[in-house]
């Protein structure tokens, strides 16, 4: 670098992180010999408070934009696009505002009959804890497979491969929340337990304004009414209104169904040959654990039937997804423990039989 384009760089206006101010360098004449043997100018610093003078050395200088590369004032201030990494940031932070927000004013429902009998029991069991608690059930759906997964690179040893299959749970699980919170924000339903949470009292239906109670004691011998007369705590009164579909039962199969089908595509389980019980045995098993972290809830009285089955299937689907996304094939015992990758397209007719069973042709991404 010649002293003419430290001349120019060094008079170019530079705005520093640190001292939040435009900077202006001008390039002196050289210090001591010693400055000038290490060719290390003297930088002035002027700032609305004061002048200082710092030693730069040739790297720091680099780091200063040519007068040609300057931005333009007119643009400077216009927020630079948004990056892949903040739009999932907002996407997350708008699902989880949508957890935590009122529900929709959509649900009404009955509580006595003419005959001053309940109507719906199965929305009158008591509230209790959760046999598998909220924490519990995101540990389960995303941490244990994904821990299974990576142990079993001990077998498979192969880098892309963990990278797909993590990559397959992360896919799986992100899809299904999103279907879960917006569904359970904009549709939910009655948990079995709403009734004890409400504590509704049909007095307030007649004390309300006009404008509040347009729907209470409606329908046929006005036997519906809304959240307006319950006298529970607001919070597990939302929570109550939000059953459908079972966010643990979603979560579980979500996590459970992919660490199955990735087990399939190493072991064969579904291959064309008899296979041994075992690793029937292993395919099923995550899916048992799914199945029991969704009827636990119908022993709680947290969900109805069909919300987990709603959330099983939400799950499930998000499941097959997102292995088909990363892997070759789901089922074909060919191509289903191939890792995909991101930019070049799988070439099916590149796959040859060998001793091991079926390689890429140059090797790669087993």
């Amino acid at each position: 670098m010649n002293s003419d384009q430290l001349a120019q760089r060094v008079s170019t206006s530079y705005s520093s992180p640190w001292f939040k101010v435009s900077v202006s360098f001008a390039f002196p004449t050289w210090g001591s010999k010693a400055e000038a043997d290490a060719k290390v100018p003297v930088v002035k610093m002027s700032s609305a408070d004061n002048m200082s003078e710092l030693l730069l050395s040739k790297s720091v200088l680099d780091t200063v934009p040519l007068a040609s590369q300057t931005t333009n004032p007119t643009t400077s201030n216009k927020p630079p696009p948004p990056t892949p990494a903040s739009t999932v940031d907002r996407v997350i932070a708008i699902l989880f505002q949508l957890y935590l927000s009122k529900p929709p004013a959509s649900r009404s429902f009955a509580v006595f009959n003419h005959n001053n009998e309940v109507v719906y029991p199965q929305f009158a069991f008591p509230l209790r804890d959760e046999i598998i608690p909220s924490w519990l059930a995101i540990f389960l759906g995303p941490f244990v497979p994904v821990v299974i997964l990576v142990l079993l690179q001990l077998y498979v040893r192969s880098f892309w491969d963990a990278n797909n299959a993590i990559f397959g749970v992360l896919y799986s699980l992100s899809n299904s929340v999103v279907f879960q919170v917006i569904i359970k924000w904009l549709i939910g339903g009655l948990r079995p337990h709403f009734l004890d949470v409400c504590k509704p009292d049909l007095s307030l239906a007649k004390t309300l304004p006009p404008h509040r109670s347009a729907y209470i004691a409606s329908g046929f011998n006005n036997m519906y009414y809304t959240r307006e007369i319950c006298t529970g705590d607001p919070r597990q009164i939302n929570d109550a209104l939000s059953s459908f579909p079972s966010g643990h039962t979603t979560a579980g199969f979500a996590g459970f169904v992919f660490l199955s089908l990735y087990l399939n595509g190493k072991f064969k389980i579904f291959s064309h040959q008899h296979t041994q019980l075992w690793k029937l045995h292993l395919f099923y098993a995550p899916i048992l654990v799914a199945t029991l972290i969704g009827g636990a809830l119908t022993i709680d009285a947290f969900h109805n039937w069909y919300d987990i089955v709603a959330g099983a299937a939400i799950g499930t689907t998000m499941a097959f997804s997102a292995y088909r996304m990363t892997y070759a094939a789901v089922f074909d015992p060919r191509y289903n423990h191939i890792p995909l990758h991101r930019n070049r397209p799988f070439d099916y007719d590149a796959i040859v039989p060998s001793n091991s069973g079926l390689t890429y042709l140059d090797h790669s991404r087993l």
